[in-house]
């Protein structure tokens, strides 16, 4: 079995179900989550205890344990946050519009 570790930016209401469906597939794990509010972070690591927690996306998508980036955030943020996770050589899982 293959096992697909991921990065979740945004932990809003969206994020949340995103974090939920990974941490419930048999062959994902989800390694690390970047919120965009410390209250949002402090809620993401209460819920994933394992996980790495940032406020910074740019800290998260950095990291070489990550093999896909999800990326749950406000619209007007799309192209800027998608942007940096394919610049860093990762895969990228966006929801529309780019």
């Amino acid at each position: 079995m293959i096992l697909v570790r991921y990065g979740l930016v945004g932990f809003g209401a969206w994020g949340k179900h995103h974090a939920d469906a990974i941490a419930k597939a048999h062959n994902a794990e989800l390694v690390g989550i970047a919120a965009h509010r410390d209250s949002t972070a402090e809620s993401a690591r209460a819920a994933y205890p394992d996980a790495f927690v940032t406020t910074d996306y740019r800290e998260l998508i950095k990291r070489e344990d990550l093999d896909v980036i999800d990326v749950v955030v406000p619209s007007d943020l799309h192209h800027e946050v998608a942007l940096a996770v394919m610049e860093a050589g990762k895969h990228l899982l966006l929801e529309k519009p780019m």
